[in-house]
């Protein structure tokens, strides 16, 4: 329930006591700020329906006025009733509960100092159940929480305040070192209830300002003496009093130098006019005075303590530490060398360790000054690729001056970015090579920095180009990373990128190609061929990487068989899943043109990352790749069957009637077969792939086995049927057929004629149909000729199916029916012929009376017929077979007709006209 004041404001503190009838004792509550009570009674299991009452008394002294204890009053009670035995439903609350405060003190904050984090959790009106946990995570500056939100459960946890997590409503608090980037972080909380819901989440915004920090320091200058030109730089933010601060050399304990209240950027030098003098850019109301014997060059630290004795910053190089253990080392050497704290997206980067800082010479660190030349810098700087996830390689580095280095400067190549060897990056783990004179080479390549270093024992000219190489480089996986050189005599760097891949560019190799391997097979070889762009130096390296194809399921490489040219040394290496072919040039180098053939020796498992890229380098440029598959070994399937395409116009189907395929290479592998059909233009007019068919036999029921639909088919059309069948390691066969799908027969009626002058004893007519049928397939294979009585056709009068044997046909039908008494009236003729696909076509014709003299109508218009009609006749004899010869009838003057036979009729075996 909610308390509140006469003016309905709600009043927090005020303890409120409620007891249902039902239950034996009470519960007392405290308004929280929005003067809310809540209350969580457990009903009986046995209570049944249950009508409650529920008595409140108010703690306040005074009581609230106008209030009459014995005058009933209308109050609005929230009741949420639970079922808590339900399991897997929070109880009946799916929601959980509510930040409705939260706190991050102090805000802002400097960096690296405490932070409190308070918040209320609050499950009053969403539940009334228990809060049990609640946790914060934070938000850096430009980040989204979806994106920093560890999940339910995984952020920081906070602690209950009164040490009892027993109330729907709890206070918690948490502290955090802030150390982090400046700038606004997001703190967000969320609380979970008894049920286990999680609430939303509310947030709370914290600003964080920079710290005063050590940003440089320099403890053996060259163009200034030590007594004038030793400093340390501090970085101090606007609104930081450091009055009373002191810089403190930690190796004496001794306090060096106490600093006034200064900010921004702050120099703190031996000879604070001198050191103006000196540095372009240095303001001299920016310099501080620093004690004598401040730094000791063989290696000292330095404290910043703030007027309170505490550490603010510390800088630590060669012997002393940071409180990691760690400690900063002048890779160059110290004289002339600036240490400086490395920057982050804007901000100095600050872990307490050697990571955090750099170095560069004292000219390129200030922008100039008296005596720097900064012309002295490089005209050119390079470095080659190198393929990833393999050994031995060759790095080489190039650098060009654009001034006279002269002798015994160094020059330092930092290879920090890329060397990491766990995981790995780039481990360096060889010596430098040269190639010029020097009289000192030097390469530290231990955990996870690098540089080489080289001294020439000569002067470099300006536009000389200078080359540097270390071998036994190994990789790991694709990256891009930097690499710095540096000018001992001018303290100029420049920086070069270089990558770590199989394709980065010219290789000054052409045509590198690789053969395919068959899966499933020991013992095979591979060939991989290349010709040199350009002179191959002797002892120069080339690496060929098959790390892409290494694995269980896909290649062993066993080796290599031969390769075709001289060599001083050849190497096969492989480790961890890496694998690589090493080709070390003769004393006497190879030639640019020079066509290079390795073989190497492999067994092959399925092969299932098919298709693979294989890179290559040589030490003295960038890299090159080329790909290759697993082979397909037809000889891994077998069709033992394959028959019967078909391309059926009347169905509009694809059919193939029997297929067989079967596993040839005893690992019982089929996968699927595609089936294609493609037309005489080569479009795929229909497709079908069957999956699951194996594993030892592909062999589907039925006749036709397969049936294929697609595009309709067109008749004439000639159609290519393509199986192609598969099995689990990509080894595939095909078969084909092809079909050329039926065209329909046609059909014209030459003549249909009847004579109502001619009939048998049974008043019988006869009609007498002259057809000619074609078929571009030339397969008609039988005709049906019908006769109805008339045009309307009522019913037939007579028909005749045979077989068809081409050409023109001349057929009598006897109306069996005498449906045309007098023959006076036409008959209507229907000729059907079908080829031996089931393809049809028709024609219909009226029959035109012929009897004294009359015309005869057909297809080419009336003419006069001769008495005499001479035809061929094919009429089925009395053995079913066709008896051949001339029909000739000669008619007297009353229309009777005679019929002679002549030519050869051999009654039974079908014969055909000659």
């Amino acid at each position: 329930m909610e308390v509140r004041d006469a003016y309905n404001n709600p009043v927090s503190g005020v303890s409120v006591t409620a007891s249902p009838s039902w239950a034996s004792g009470s519960s007392t509550a405290t308004s929280n700020e929005a003067g809310r009570a809540a209350f969580v009674f457990e009903i009986p299991d046995d209570a049944g329906g249950l009508d409650d009452q529920v008595n409140v008394s108010l703690g306040s002294n005074p009581p609230p006025t106008p209030f009459d204890p014995e005058t009933a009053e209308n109050v609005g009670l929230a009741v949420t009733v639970l079922d808590t035995s339900v399991s897997g439903t929070g109880g009946g609350d799916g929601t959980g509960p509510d930040v409705i405060s939260q706190d991050v003190t102090p805000d802002p904050v400097e960096q690296g100092e405490t932070v409190t984090l308070t918040a209320t959790i609050d499950d009053v009106e969403r539940g009334g159940l228990d809060v049990i946990e609640a946790e914060w995570f934070r938000v850096a500056p430009g980040e989204t929480i979806a994106g920093q939100d560890p999940g339910n459960g995984s952020a920081n946890p906070m602690s209950v305040v009164d040490g009892e997590w027993n109330q729907p409503t709890e206070d918690v608090t948490d502290t955090a070192t802030a150390s982090w980037e400046p700038g606004d972080h997001e703190i967000v909380f969320r609380g979970r209830d008894a049920n286990g819901n999680w609430g939303p989440t509310r947030t709370a915004t914290v600003t964080v300002k920079p710290r005063v920090m050590i940003t440089a320091a320099e403890p053996d200058p060259e163009k200034l003496p030590d007594s004038d030109g030793e400093f340390v730089q501090l970085e101090v933010p606007t609104g930081v009093d450091t009055s009373g601060w002191v810089l403190t050399d930690t190796e004496s304990g001794e306090t060096r130098q106490t600093i006034s209240n200064v900010d921004g950027t702050v120099y703190f030098a031996r000879n604070p006019s001198a050191f103006a003098d000196q540095w372009d850019g240095v303001d001299a109301s920016d310099v501080e005075p620093l004690n004598i014997g401040f730094m000791n060059n063989g290696g000292d630290s330095v404290e910043l303590r703030d007027d309170s004795g505490t550490v603010v910053d510390r800088f630590a190089y060669k012997g002393p530490t940071f409180d990691d253990g760690s400690t900063f080392t002048f890779n160059s050497g110290t004289p002339r060398q600036v240490a400086y704290r490395t920057q982050s997206g804007g901000n100095y980067v600050d872990t307490d360790s050697e990571s955090d800082w750099d170095e560069e010479g004292e000219c390129a660190f200030f922008g100039g000054g008296n005596g720097c030349s900064l012309s002295g810098a490089f005209e050119s700087a390079g470095t080659t690729a190198l393929l990833p996830d393999i050994g031995q390689q060759r790095q080489t580095f190039t650098f060009t001056p654009d001034t006279q280095i002269p002798s015994g400067t160094q020059i330092e190549i930092n290879l920090d970015d890329p060397q990491q060897q766990s995981p790995l990056q780039v481990d360096y783990q060889g010596n430098v090579n040269t190639n010029v004179s020097t009289g000192n080479t030097n390469s530290n390549t231990n955990g996870d920095t690098a540089f080489l270093t080289i001294t020439p024992n000569r002067d470099i000219a300006a536009g000389e180009t200078v080359r540097v190489w270390t071998d036994k480089v190994r990789t790991g996986s694709d990256g891009q990373y930097d690499v710095t050189f540096t000018r001992g005599d001018s303290g100029v760097s420049t920086t070069t990128t270089f990558d770590v891949g199989r394709d980065t560019g010219d290789a000054e190799i052409r045509n590198f190609e690789a053969t395919n391997l068959v899966p499933d097979t020991s013992s095979q070889q591979q060939t991989f061929t290349f010709t040199l762009d350009s002179d191959l130096d002797g002892g120069e390296r080339i690496n060929i990487g098959l790390s892409p194809a290494e694995s269980p399921d896909d290649v062993s490489y066993q080796g290599i068989s031969s390769v075709n040219v001289s060599t001083g040394n050849t190497n096969f290496n492989k480790n961890n899943g890496r694998a690589w072919v090493l080709i070390e040039a003769p004393s006497s180098g190879l030639s640019a043109g020079t066509g290079v053939e390795v073989v190497v020796n492999a067994n092959t498992d399925q092969m299932t990352g098919s298709p693979y890229e294989v890179g290559i380098t040589r030490g003295d440029a960038d890299t090159t790749s080329t790909m290759f598959d697993a082979a397909n070994n037809p000889a891994a399937i077998q069709f033992s069957n394959f028959q019967g395409f078909t391309a059926n116009t009347t169905s509009d189907e694809f059919t193939l009637e029997d297929i067989q395929v079967q596993d040839a290479d005893s690992d019982d592998d089929l996968d699927r077969i595609v089936y294609e059909v493609t037309d005489s233009d080569g479009n795929v007019v229909a497709s079908e792939t069957v999956t699951g068919i194996g594993p030892a036999q592909y062999q589907p029921g039925g006749s036709p086995a397969v049936t294929i639909t697609g595009d309709p088919i067109q008749e004439g059309e000639t159609y290519a049927l393509t199986a192609t069948a598969y099995d689990a390691d990509g080894n595939f066969d095909s078969r084909s057929a092809s079909d050329t799908a039926p065209s329909s027969p046609t059909v014209t009626i030459d003549s249909a004629t009847h004579d109502p002058n001619t009939k048998d004893n049974n008043r019988r007519h006869t009609i007498d149909v002259t057809f000619t049928g074609s078929d571009p397939d030339s397969d008609l294979s039988s005709y049906t000729v019908t006769v109805y009585n008339n045009s309307s056709q009522s019913y037939v009068v007579g028909s005749q199916t045979a077989s068809y044997f081409g050409g023109q046909m001349s057929v009598l039908i006897s109306d069996t029916k005498q449906g045309n008494g007098n023959g006076d009236d036409p008959y209507y003729v229907v000729v059907e012929v079908t080829d031996s696909t089931g393809l049809t076509d028709s024609a219909t014709a009226t029959t035109t009376s012929i009897g004294g003299g009359a015309t005869v109508s057909a297809d080419s218009g009336s003419t006069d017929v001769d008495p005499v009609v001479d035809r061929p006749l094919y009429q089925p004899n009395a053995t079913g077979d066709y008896g051949i010869g001339r029909d000739r009838r000669d008619r007297d003057t009353d229309g009777e007709a005679q019929t002679r036979l002549t030519g050869d009729v051999r009654a039974g075996t079908g014969g055909r006209p000659r």
